[in-house]
C-alpha cells in the first residue's frame, strides 16, 4: 500500500466518518479501536519518526518522510504537540470507522441478498463457496490442503485446469490473495477470478481458451490466521480490521511476521524490512520462518511448468515488477516491464480506473524478501504484485460495493498475464509514416524474447508492390531493438512487408502473425529530413520561458548523470553523448539532488520552416519520470505544438498517471497538420513541472527530427524507367525481375503498361538500358 497527500488521507477518514448516521464524534464507541485516533502526520526527522512508532500504529508499509497516516491513542496528541510535530487529526474515533464499516457490509448483504460478492467474506465463508464450485464442475476445480497455520488453520490450494488429465505442457499461472489481513478486497478479487475461470468454462470462448491453454493454481488466503482476526467479534474474529501480519508470538509481548518480507530473495536488505518484532514489516528471525510462507513456497515449487504469478494486495491501483528489494533493473526487463505494462493496460481500459505499472522499488519502495521477488528470482516465473484499489479515498476500508468491478478489471490484468505466459517472442512494427524515395528509411523494431526463450535472428521481408516474391533483409541488433532501413522506392508505390524472428528453440514468430497472408503497408513518398538533431551540438533551442518557477532541474544540454529517475545515457547511437535533460548531478548523487523542483521547467525550438507543409512529421525520444516515490497525482510534462510561438497545441501530456511516466527512451511521431496550419515559424516545446511536493521530477529530450513531404513527380517521359530516377538501370532491372509475373493493377515492372509483367517488358527495358531521361 501507498500513502498519499494530506488532504486525500482527509478525505479517506471523512467519507465513511459523515456516512455514520447519529454517531457522535467525541463519543468512543465500544471496541479494540475505542478512543484511537486517525491522523495524518509530516516526520521532518528520524526523531519523529521514531516517537510516532513508540506512540502509534503506522498505516503506510514504509514509513519515511512526507505524510503518512497514523492511528494513535488519545494521550498521544500533547506529546506530539510537544514534539513540533505536524500533525492533523482526521478522525476522533477510529472505532465509529471500523462499525460504518460493519453496518455498510450489513446492509450490502441484506440488500443482494445470497450475492456471494455482495460483501467480503471470512475464512469459513470463501471456503464453503470454492466448495460449491468444487461440486459444480468437479472436472475443472480440484483441491488440496498444503499446511497449517501458526494457529493450527488448514491452507487451502486450488488447481482450475480444462477437464482431463494434467498436461504438464502447457503453462501455469500461480496466484494468491490475502497475505496482508486487513487487505479485503485482495482475497474477494482473487475468488472472483476463481469463480469466473470455472463458471464460464466452455461458455464464454475467451475463459475456455485460458483453461484451455494454461493451468491455473491458487491460494485465496495466504494468511488465515491474521485474515479471520480482522473480522468483527460476531463473525468469529477479533474485530482488528486493521490488523496487518500473521498471528506469531514474538516472545516480547508483539505479534506477528509480515509474511511478504519473509521470502527468500533479498530477504533484510536494503532496509526493506524491518527487525523490530513489533514493527508492521518485521521480516521475521530468518527466512521462511513463517509456516504459512513455507506451505506456499512447497505448494509453488512443485507447480508443473510455472511461467507466471501474481501477489495480490491493496491499495494504490499498481501493478508490481521485480525488483523489490533492490533499484537495480531486474533480468529479462524488457519483457517484464513489457507485461507490466500489458496488465496496466487492460486493467485500467476496463472500467477507467487508472494503474501505473513499473518496478517495485521504483514507483512504490523498497520492500525486501517478498514473495513476487521470490517468484521470479528463485523460480524464473513472471512474478508480479498488484495493488488494488483505491489511491486512499477509502484504503483498507473499501466498500463492498467495489468488490465486483474491481474483481473484475483485476481478472483483466490475470488474463493478460495468461496470454504473456505462452509467448516465445513479440515483435512490435515501428510506426512509420512512410518511406522515403530518395534515400534509405531507417527503422527500430522491437523483439522481445519471452519465457527463457533467445532470439536467433530476426528478417524483414518485403516487396514493392502488392504480388511478387519478398526480399529478405537481416536486421542487426540484439534484444529488444532491432534496426534496419528500407532502400529507396518509386515514389507513389507501397512497400508490403513483414518481420519474422527466428527463436533460439528453431521455432518462429511473425508479425503479423499470419505473414505473409497479412502484411504491414507503408506508402513510398518524396521525403527529405530537414532536421535532424541530436543535440551533441548547440542548435538554437531556447531555456527558459515566463511562467517558469523551477528552482532546480532546469534543461540542460549535456551528458546525462544516470540516477533511478534520469537516463545514464543519451538516446543517440555512439559516438553520441549529449541530450537535453532537467538538470544534471554528480555522478553517486542523490536521487533528487537536482531534479525538477518547485514548477515547470520550458525547453522552447527554433523556428522550424513548414509552411505549405501540412504533412511533415515531428519525430523525438522523450524521457519521463514521476513515480520514484510512488503514484503520481499531479506531476506532468506536457509537450505543444506553435504556429507563431504564442499560440500553443497540445500534442500530448504525459502524466500524472498512466504509462510512460516511468522512465525509459520512449519514440513519438505526429503529422503536424493533425495539429496545425503550418508555417515558417512553428515551434515545438516541453514544459515538465514538480506540481505536487516530495516527488522527484525528471525528463530528457533527443533525437528530434522533422520529415517533410512533396508530391511524387510525374512519371518520367522514359520507357523502362521503373523507379522514377531519371534513368534505367540496375535498379530498374531488379525490380522488374522481382515482379516477373505479376498480373493486373499495380504491376510495378510493366514497363508498356499492358496490365502484366511480362518478358516483353524486359525486351523493352533491355533495349534501353543504360539510357539517361531527359
Amino acid at each position: 500500500m501507498r500513502h498519499r497527500r494530506l488532504a486525500k488521507f482527509a478525505t479517506f477518514a471523512m467519507s465513511i466518518a459523515f456516512a455514520a448516521q447519529g454517531l457522535a464524534a467525541d463519543e468512543p464507541r465500544p471496541g479494540p479501536y475505542s478512543g484511537m485516533k486517525l491522523i495524518v502526520a509530516e516526520p521532518a526527522s528520524a526523531r519523529h519518526l521514531n516517537l510516532l512508532s513508540q506512540l502509534g500504529e503506522n498505516l503506510a508499509c514504509n514509513p519515511g518522510p512526507g505524510p503518512q497516516r497514523y492511528v494513535v491513542p488519545a494521550d498521544a496528541i500533547p506529546v506530539l504537540d510537544e514534539a513540533g510535530l505536524q500533525y492533523q487529526v482526521v478522525a476522533e474515533d477510529v472505532q465509529t470507522l471500523v462499525d460504518e464499516e460493519t453496518r455498510m457490509r450489513e446492509q450490502a448483504r441484506a440488500e443482494r441478498g445470497p450475492d456471494f460478492f455482495a460483501d467480503y467474506r471470512t475464512p469459513t465463508e470463501i471456503y464453503a463457496y470454492l466448495d460449491t464450485l468444487i461440486t459444480l464442475q468437479p472436472n475443472v476445480i480440484s483441491k488440496e490442503s498444503i499446511g497449517l497455520t501458526i494457529e493450527g488453520r488448514t491452507m487451502w490450494a486450488y488447481r482450475i485446469k480444462a477437464p482431463g488429465p494434467l498436461d504438464t505442457s502447457k503453462p501455469a499461472l500461480f496466484i494468491n490473495g490475502a497475505q496482508h489481513a486487513r487487505e479485503w478486497i485482495s482475497p474477494a478479487a482473487t475468488v472472483w477470478a476463481m469463480d469466473r475461470l470455472v463458471r464460464n468454462y466452455g461458455v464464454l470462448p475467451d475463459v475456455t481458451a485460458l483453461l484451455d491453454q494454461v493451468n491455473w493454481y491458487f491460494v485465496p488466503i495466504a494468511n488465515p490466521d491474521g485474515y479471520q482476526y480482522t473480522f468483527p467479534v460476531a463473525q468469529g474474529g477479533a474485530g482488528q480490521r486493521l490488523w496487518r501480519k500473521n498471528r506469531r508470538n514474538n516472545g516480547d509481548g508483539s505479534f506477528g511476521v509480515d509474511t511478504n518480507r519473509n521470502w527468500s530473495i533479498g530477504w533484510g536488505l536494503n532496509g526493506g524490512s524491518s527487525a523490530t518484532p513489533s514493527s508492521e514489516t518485521y521480516r521475521g528471525t530468518a527466512p521462511f520462518s513463517e509456516p504459512e510462507v513455507v506451505n506456499i513456497r512447497d505448494y509453488v515449487m512443485n507447480i508443473p511448468n510455472l511461467k507466471g504469478h501474481v501477489d495480490v494486495h491493496s491499495y494504490s491501483q499498481l501493478v508490481l515488477a521485480p525488483w523489490g528489494y533492490t533499484t537495480d533493473p531486474p533480468p529479462r526487463e524488457a519483457e517484464v516491464l513489457a507485461v507490466a505494462n500489458a496488465m496496466e493496460d487492460a486493467i485500467t481500459a476496463t472500467n477507467g480506473v487508472t494503474y501505473t505499472a513499473g518496478q517495485t522499488s521504483i514507483i512504490l519502495y523498497i520492500a525486501s524478501g517478498t514473495a513476487n521477488d521470490w517468484t521470479f528470482g528463485a523460480l524464473d516465473a513472471l512474478g508480479y504484485g498488484y495493488e488494488l484499489r483505491d489511491t486512499g479515498t477509502n484504503g483498507f476500508i473499501l466498500p463492498p460495493a467495489q468488490i465486483v468491478p474491481n474483481s473484475t478489471e483485476v481478472f483483466n490484468g490475470f488474463k493478460v498475464l495468461a496470454q504473456y505466459i505462452q509467448l516465445k517472442a513479440q515483435i512490435t512494427a515501428p510506426s512509420l509514416a512512410a518511406a522515403s524515395s530518395e534515400q534509405p528509411t531507417p527503422f527500430t523494431v522491437q523483439v522481445v524474447p519471452f519465457n527463457n526463450n533467445s532470439i536467433f535472428s530476426v528478417t524483414m521481408y518485403y516487396r514493392v508492390g502488392s504480388s511478387g516474391p519478398f526480399t529478405p533483409l537481416a536486421l542487426t541488433g540484439a534484444p529488444p531493438s532491432y534496426s534496419g532501413s528500407f532502400p529507396a522506392g518509386p515514389c507513389g508505390q507501397q512497400f508490403e512487408y513483414y518481420f519474422h524472428a527466428q527463436i533460439g528453440d528453431g521455432s518462429i514468430v511473425k508479425d503479423p502473425p499470419d505473414a505473409p497472408a497479412s502484411v504491414h503497408a507503408l506508402d513510398i513518398l518524396d521525403i527529405s529530413v530537414t532536421i535532424d538533431d541530436n543535440f551533441e551540438t548547440a542548435t538554437g533551442w531556447t531555456v527558459g520561458a515566463p511562467g517558469d518557477t523551477a528552482t532546480t532541474g532546469i534543461w540542460v544540454r549535456a551528458d546525462p548523470v544516470g540516477t533511478p529517475a534520469q537516463p545514464e545515457d543519451d538516446h543517440t547511437a555512439n559516438p553520441g553523448v549529449n541530450c537535453f535533460v532537467t538538470g544534471n548531478g554528480t555522478p553517486g548523487g542523490a536521487v533528487g539532488a537536482n531534479d525538477i523542483d518547485g514548477g515547470a521547467t520550458t525547453l522552447t525550438s527554433p523556428n522550424l520552416a513548414l509552411a505549405g507543409q501540412p504533412d511533415a512529421t515531428i519525430s523525438y525520444w522523450r524521457w519521463f519520470h514521476n513515480t520514484y516515490n510512488g503514484p503520481n497525482t499531479q506531476d506532468t510534462m506536457v509537450v505543444s505544438i506553435s504556429p507563431d510561438g504564442s499560440t500553443w497545441v497540445n500534442v500530448e501530456t504525459l502524466g500524472p498517471g498512466g504509462s510512460g511516466v516511468s522512465g525509459g527512451w520512449i519514440y513519438k511521431e505526429f503529422r503536424v497538420g493533425d495539429y496545425i496550419v503550418p508555417t515558417n515559424t512553428t515551434k515545438m516545446r516541453f514544459v515538465p513541472a514538480d506540481i505536487g511536493t516530495g516527488s522527484i521530477v525528471e525528463a530528457a529530450l533527443d533525437d528530434f527530427r522533422v520529415q517533410t513531404i512533396e508530391p511524387c513527380p510525374p512519371p518520367p517521359d522514359c520507357v523502362g524507367d521503373l523507379n522514377g530516377d531519371n534513368g534505367v538501370d540496375s535498379t530498374d532491372l531488379n525490380i522488374l525481375l522481382t515482379d516477373f509475373g505479376c498480373v493486373g493493377a499495380g504491376c510495378v515492372g510493366d514497363a508498356d503498361d499492358d496490365g502484366d509483367t511480362d518478358s516483353t517488358d524486359l525486351n523493352i527495358l533491355l533495349a534501353v538500358f543504360g539510357d539517361t531521361c531527359d
